[in-house]
């Protein structure tokens, strides 16, 4: 039961995280509200811009082509061309001035690239305002295109700043319309139809126009207002994440302090058995010795988990996990010595084959033989007296599959699905004292390791636990 505790004890430092972890925090944040509406690092923000005008450019060119192809009538074909060359070139500008920006400063020059994509969308607003012109005005469709820049600058910008953006937009829109109407700038009509309602019916002129102003500043209100949802909720895990890993750093000096604890206890324990061991105070009958050796020997491996124990908790105080090159023989060797004892109390033939004895993996140690232990542990616990239980090695192409094979009670097969879940107890085994946490445990560490745990079992024949973990050169 002790080793039991222990083991648990290791999960907690090295397993256990925050309900919010770093790392799904971080994926959750980046996908949805860094990379898409709060972007840290805004000269990302304005090289993409730049790369969708180019795009805008092409097609620009594509589409005057297929206009002069088939002879489209209404549009002012040099002013759009004279657009879409001016546009390209402000592109260019665009990219060469957020790369001189990028290089004196790389992701941090927040405020430069703000005012860059600021003026790209002013000027994408004056470059579609004069493109709407030489290709029908208010007939064009084309004019939805403000309503994108609109839920831009709602996302990147300031609320105020979002609004003065839309407004800015409405004033290009309405003086084009009303610069046409007037007849101080020539229309060029691409729907005679549309064309005849809004020179003889100025209530639809009226109502279109309105129509597209309420949408605007409904488009930037609902931007702001989801953004700035947003960015509250953003603060808020934020704030949240940054309590759970102060209490989790909490809960990791605490188990440090115990360790340590437990380690000066064991200390004591050692000295006062070696004394006893080298019969300092008088001597002892073979068998007392028998039982002082093993006690001995337990007490020292004890002391070598807490020390790896330790160490784990710096590293996990440090953020960081050392791996290092593991003989798997003689892990799995040791492991099946140490549960030789309680073998042999119920009588158990307790083996070991290693087909092969080279055989190294990367990990860390007092985890990977904490979870083969386990899985003996419970081979030999789950078996009846006078039963088997077989633990093997080999390598497989590139990989170690290790065995451990017992003829114990089984796992009915309704249970198969759920024997890895925490706290679960088989049903045939629900009188034999256990936590149901053993192997949601090794299964954690196996796959942190990037190995794989699989069984094969029949009710009252017996189970095999494979693991497979990954070969390493020796």
């Amino acid at each position: 039961m002790i080793m039991e505790n222990l083991f648990i004890c290791h999960w907690t430092v090295l397993y256990q995280k925050p309900i919010l972890k770093p790392g799904f925090y971080q994926k959750f944040t980046d996908s949805l509200v860094k990379k898409v509406l709060f972007p840290d690092k805004y000269i990302v923000q304005a090289i993409r811009l730049i790369k969708i005008r180019w795009l805008v450019s092409i097609f620009l060119f594509i589409a005057l082509f297929f206009s002069l192809y088939f002879k489209v009538p209404g549009l002012h074909i040099p002013g759009l061309l004279t657009s879409a060359i001016f546009l390209a070139f402000l592109n260019a500008v665009y990219y060469v001035w957020i790369y001189r920006t990028g290089k004196k400063c790389g992701f941090s020059c927040e405020r430069p690239a703000k005012i860059n994509i600021v003026v790209q969308i002013v000027f994408d607003f004056l470059m579609l305002t004069t493109i709407l012109h030489f290709s029908g005005g208010i007939e064009n469709p084309g004019i939805v295109f403000y309503i994108f820049h609109m839920i831009l600058s709602g996302i990147y910008l300031k609320p105020r700043n979002a609004y003065l953006i839309t407004l800015l937009a409405v004033f290009f829109f309405l003086a084009l319309v009303f610069t046409e109407y007037t007849g101080m700038l020539p229309h060029y009509s691409i729907n005679k139809y549309i064309l005849d309602l809004t020179l003889h019916e100025p209530v639809y002129l009226f109502i279109s126009l309105g129509l597209f102003v309420i949408t605007s500043f409904l488009a930037a209100f609902i931007a702001v207002s989801l953004s700035e949802q947003l960015r509250v909720t953003q603060k808020l895990l934020e704030k949240s994440n940054q309590s759970l890993l102060e209490k989790d750093k909490i809960k990791d000096e605490f188990v440090q302090r115990v360790t340590h604890d437990i380690k000066g206890g064991l200390a004591v324990t050692h000295s006062c058995l070696t004394v006893v061991e080298k019969q300092i105070l008088g001597p002892l009958t073979p068998k007392n010795a028998e039982f002082v050796e093993k006690a001995l020997n337990r007490t020292n491996k004890l002391s070598d988990f807490i020390n790896e124990l330790l160490t784990l908790t710096k590293m996990r105080l440090a953020n960081r996990f050392d791996t290092s090159k593991l003989s798997v023989s003689e892990m799995i060797n040791n492991v099946v010595q140490n549960m030789q004892s309680d073998a042999e109390k119920k009588d158990i033939k307790l083996t070991l084959t290693l087909h092969n004895v080279t055989l190294y993996m990367n990990g860390i140690k007092v985890s990977i033989e904490e979870a083969l232990t386990n899985l003996v542990h419970n081979a030999v616990k789950y078996t009846p007296n006078e039963g088997e239980v077989r633990v093997s090695v080999k390598k497989n192409g590139e990989k170690i599959i290790i065995e451990v094979k017992d003829t114990g009670y089984g796992i009915p097969e309704s249970d198969h699905s759920k024997i890895f879940s925490d706290f679960f107890r088989a049903g045939n085994t629900k009188d034999i004292e256990g936590t149901g946490l053993g192997l949601s445990l090794v299964k954690a560490i196996i796959e942190r390791h990037k190995g794989t745990i699989n069984f094969t079992s029949k009710e009252n024949i017996g189970t095999t636990f494979t693991v497979i973990f990954d070969a390493i050169p020796a």
